[in-house]
């Protein structure tokens, strides 16, 4: 067959590409935050033994999330840390009641945290040219808790848990956490943070010496690391929280 004589296609533009990578990690779909919801919930899925006798509670749980993730981003509540923080809080409480009203007695606010904490890291990826309105509370929002985080040499000198990240059972134990982070990177947007330091983690083979890594060069790359390096552009400047209020 003669190629000229074939309908023309263009090359995938830019966006093109960056919808097929989307596409391919979070699935097909136009609700995209719910697919932000859902590829969450499969990052600690496994660590809910049992999970399978009790089907409604995943289902309650993760339009209740879709819904105050709606809410905050429509609402403004949380352009400050206090108002985030607070959210933040209630949130983690609700899907544990959720839970709890369905039988399941065994969810824990390690993965309450991680829920959250994961469904607005891929609402940053994903983008505020497709999820708008969430670039405010970018600086205010937490890191996810996991093995691969708590790793880190740059976390030596925080708390360290006596359980599992995943049995965390306290909101006040998770947020102490949470403040020994952004006192530690002070200057830095704790998202940030954690979008180099997972994967400096995540790349290490298991016999690499991740102590290795120079903290100081990796907290110079988390302050160049904003939302801006990722498909949206959602932030002015680059790695830094805003102030606090």
């Amino acid at each position: 067959m003669n190629a000229s004589a074939s309908p023309g296609f263009a090359e995938p533009s830019p966006e093109d590409q960056l919808r097929f990578l989307l596409r391919l990690y979070f699935g097909p779909g136009d609700d995209l935050l719910g697919l932000c919801v859902h590829r969450a919930y499969l990052d600690f899925s496994r660590t809910l033994h049992g999970i399978g006798k009790h089907p409604h509670a995943v289902q309650k749980a993760s339009r209740y999330l879709h819904r105050e993730l709606s809410h905050i981003a429509a609402s403004g509540d949380c352009s400050s840390e206090t108002g985030f923080d607070a959210w933040h809080k209630k949130t983690c409480v609700g899907l544990c009641d959720i839970y709890v009203g369905e039988g399941f007695t065994s969810f824990h606010m390690g993965q309450a945290q991680k829920w959250i904490n994961m469904a607005l890291k891929y609402v940053y990826v994903i983008g505020e040219s497709r999820l708008p309105d969430y670039a405010a509370m970018y600086g205010y929002c937490h890191v996810p808790i996991d093995n691969i985080l708590l790793a880190q040499p740059d976390f030596a000198r925080l708390r360290r848990f006596k359980q599992a990240w995943s049995r965390i059972d306290t909101y006040d134990e998770y947020m102490e956490f949470q403040r020994a982070v952004r006192r530690e990177f002070e200057g830095s947007s704790p998202l940030a943070v954690e979008f180099v330091l997972w994967q400096a983690g995540k790349s290490a083979s298991p016999s690499a010496d991740i102590s290795s890594t120079a903290p100081a060069r990796r907290m110079a790359r988390c302050r160049d690391l904003s939302p801006a390096t990722t498909p949206g552009s959602l932030a002015p400047a680059p790695g830094t929280r805003p102030a606090r209020r």
